[in-house]
């Protein structure tokens, strides 16, 4: 059995001899309770582990205090009567209808595959300010009357398609300083400004550079959309892995122009222009008159006058000719049925061999090689010794016209 020892006086101690094995049953008075006097408590060890009331509050005195509550069990705390932690009044209470964590600072430890479960159309509110996070069932909003900061790590949005609805503004949404900014009521995009006056406006400090660049091919597209029922027009401005440029209708699955890595501008030359400025086709300009050439005497040397201007002309054998079905296939502008009128290439450089020059080769659209080196020539000195050959006619009929 236990042993107790008792003593009298105002502090009378009920103490339980450390060598006692058995328990303390206390007997309730008649009206039900277990009385123990203010400012009198219960201690329990050697740790001073107590229970103590001063007729106001029950103190509960530990290093470590346990609860262990049966399945189904609630501790019920009153309204407006909290849980107090530590010195700084670290509290939480309810009022019957909300509940207060009321700390310097509150940490959720959650392991893992848990969650806090927050009612529908129940929100989080941080501040005086009215930020707050709030569920509907269906939709999440954050509101906020000041920012919204993601200090760290990735924002990931691709476990399913979301829509991003803006409030209609012209500077709906802006990202760093206008380092991208969304017109939401114009439907426009700007960078490097607020408010964009295109549907794409680019706009920086000093140059501004726009720089698009693909492993292979790297493209410009334009397209039109068309409002009398016709096929949209769109054309495509490509740069090659060569380093070339050239404008492309792909509608009509054409290529228009291109500038070789050279500077070598051809139109409709395909592959690769082999002069400064080549056309495939016909040529125009707003006045009857030749393409200028430089002729400044200052600049030249060696000048002689150009002999026999006659005899180089008989040489030549105009013709007339059409062209070959693969030549055509490669340039539909020609016609199958017209009669052209040239000179062989061949046969002028026999006469002016430095007016023949060796182009590209003639290859289809799959690769093929028609031609090996196409050849073409200039009329330049056709022109000069025309000149020479009719002065020489003119000494002749002059002469018969004096004899």
């Amino acid at each position: 059995m236990a042993k107790i020892t008792t003593a009298t006086g105002s502090d009378a101690d009920l103490t339980l001899e450390p060598d006692g094995t058995g328990d303390i049953n206390l007997t309730p008075g008649t009206n039900g309770d277990v009385n123990i006097p203010a400012n009198k408590g219960i201690t329990f060890g050697a740790a001073g582990e107590k229970i103590e009331g001063n007729a106001t509050k029950l103190d509960i005195a530990a290093a470590e205090i346990d609860f262990s509550i049966e399945g189904s069990g609630d501790i019920n705390i009153p309204a407006n009567i909290g849980l107090t932690f530590g010195d700084d009044g670290e509290k939480i209470e309810g009022n019957a209808t909300k509940l207060d964590i009321a700390a310097a600072e509150i940490d959720f430890s959650i392991e893992a595959g848990g969650d806090i479960n927050i009612g529908t159309d129940i929100g989080l509110t941080f501040g005086d300010d009215g930020e707050k996070i709030e569920g509907d069932g269906t939709d999440l909003t954050i509101a906020s009357s000041g920012e919204i900061n993601v200090n760290s790590g990735t924002l990931d949005l691709s476990a399913q398609t979301v829509d991003v609805t803006l409030n209609g503004a012209v500077d709906a949404l802006n990202f760093d300083s206008n380092t991208l900014s969304i017109d939401a009521s114009n439907n426009r995009v700007g960078i490097g400004i607020s408010a964009p006056t295109d549907i794409l406006h680019v706009s920086g400090t000093g140059t501004a550079t726009v720089t698009l660049q693909g492993e292979n091919y790297t493209n410009l597209k334009f397209k039109s959309n068309s409002g009398d029922g016709e096929t949209p027009k769109e054309f495509t401005l490509s740069g090659d892995t060569s380093g070339g440029m050239y404008f492309y209708d792909t509608t009509e699955d054409t290529e228009r122009i291109r500038i070789s890595p050279t500077g070598y501008v051809g139109i409709g030359t395909g592959p690769g222009p082999t002069y400064k400025l080549q056309v495939v086709g016909t040529a125009g300009k707003s006045t009857g008159t030749t393409w200028t050439d430089t002729s400044d005497e200052r600049v030249k040397t060696n000048i002689e006058t150009i002999e026999n201007g006659l005899d180089k002309i008989n040489k030549l054998r105009p013709v007339t000719y059409n062209y070959t079905e693969e030549y055509l296939e490669l340039h539909p502008e020609l016609s199958p049925t017209k009669k052209y009128n040239s000179f062989i290439a061949q046969e002028y450089a026999t006469v002016f061999p430095d007016a023949v020059n060796i182009g590209a080769d003639l290859v289809t659209q799959d690769g093929e090689v028609i031609v090996e080196g196409l050849k073409d020539f200039t009329p330049h000195d056709l022109f000069m010794y025309l000149t020479k050959a009719i002065q020489e006619l003119s000494v002749k009929v002059t002469a018969l016209e004096n004899a």
